[in-house]
């Protein structure tokens, strides 16, 4: 095995198939509480089980575990689907069940043992399919593979369950701690954009509810008085000249940072030339106004390099003497204020005032 180099040199290397059977006990029926498996139940890389029940009913054979049993997603193995049910069930057919077949290999062990990257990687590679792909268990239980001595086996698992746990620990630590640092700082956002820096400003009353008091020689505009808005287009995606240039053309799906100036998807000069789409110069504000992700917030950033955007979106071309960082980080400070605006027959949508 070239990827793996050496070894212990008491340890076996062995066919998997040497090892291991590939069940195919097909059924149309489950039993009592059995479990049912998808590929999507199964945390990729992990092998942690998510939302698998026994409530779920379905038309065709699937194939039927045991309580220990190695699942092995054999569609898109990339994605390294690779599980151990603790209790009895039944699976699509897109996993591999795979079960001990001789006294030198634990189902624990092999586990851990396919979902090592080079494996995943040597066994993607031997996929057909392109639209599919799909692993082959002539090649997979051909797949030579190191067995240590049982109690190896045992000592290798126990080590990995323990890290995997301390791992996970830290995980959620550092999720909590930056969820907290994240409300910090959209509290200092908030307060810095509302009041400015000056603890000792006088203030006055905004006549905006959300906004209430402001230092008292600060002005308070309607959004739509503080700049000119734009909208975008979509260029047909069946001619192709308008496609893979070099100008930005922003979605919702790009919408994941402060300050925009690039994009996942980009059109040529042709596509304004030709079509209604708009280059927008910078500094502007952009806004999401379409899309199921308003349920949540109102994405929205400010752009440092000319972009076009999609018509799920709003540019703001500030005024004269608005500063578009600022507006936009008030805009975002604002989310309260656009629930009401939000208009969720069909698709969300935005209206800005």
């Amino acid at each position: 095995m070239p990827w793996l180099g050496a070894v212990p040199e008491h340890w076996a290397i062995e066919r998997l198939k040497s090892s291991m059977s590939n069940v195919i006990q097909q059924t149309a029926e489950r039993q009592g509480s059995d479990l049912y498996i998808a590929l999507k139940h199964v945390e990729s890389w992990t092998g942690r089980l998510r939302q698998a029940g026994s409530d779920v009913s379905f038309d065709s054979q699937v194939k039927r575990f045991w309580s220990g049993d190695v699942l092995f997603g054999k569609l898109r193995p990339y994605l390294a689907k690779v599980t151990r049910p603790t209790s009895d069930g039944v699976c699509v057919g897109e996993f591999l069940v795979l079960r001990p077949r001789v006294s030198n290999a634990t189902a624990p062990y092999v586990e851990q043992l396919l979902r090592l990257k080079p494996i995943i990687d040597a066994i993607n590679s031997s996929t057909f399919g392109a639209k599919m792909p799909r692993a082959d268990w002539q090649f997979v239980g051909g797949m030579a593979v190191t067995l240590p001595p049982l109690p190896e086996q045992a000592a290798i698992v126990r080590f990995l369950d323990h890290a995997d746990r301390r791992i996970r620990r830290y995980i959620r630590a550092k999720q909590k701690l930056i969820k907290l640092l994240n409300e910090q700082k959209q509290a200092i956002i908030h307060r810095a954009v509302t009041r400015g820096v000056d603890p000792n400003v006088r203030l006055k009353p905004s006549g905006v509810e959300w906004l209430r008091d402001v230092p008292e020689h600060w002005q308070v505009r309607k959004l739509r008085q503080c700049g000119s808005s734009a909208g975008g287009m979509t260029p047909s995606m069946e001619i192709r000249r308008f496609w893979d240039g070099a100008i930005p053309w922003v979605t919702p799906k790009d919408m994941k940072r402060a300050a925009i100036g690039d994009s996942s998807v980009k059109v040529t000069d042709a596509a304004i030339q030709e079509t209604s789409l708009r280059l927008i110069d910078p500094p502007a504000i952009l806004m999401v106004v379409r899309g199921m992700i308003l349920a949540r917030r109102v994405p929205i950033a400010w752009t440092t390099a000319p972009v076009t955007i999609n018509q799920d979106m709003k540019a703001l071309k500030p005024a004269q003497g608005v500063n578009a960082e600022f507006l936009a980080r008030s805009l975002d400070s604002a989310q309260e204020a656009f629930v009401p605006l939000i208009d969720e027959a069909g698709h969300a949508r935005a209206v800005p005032p």
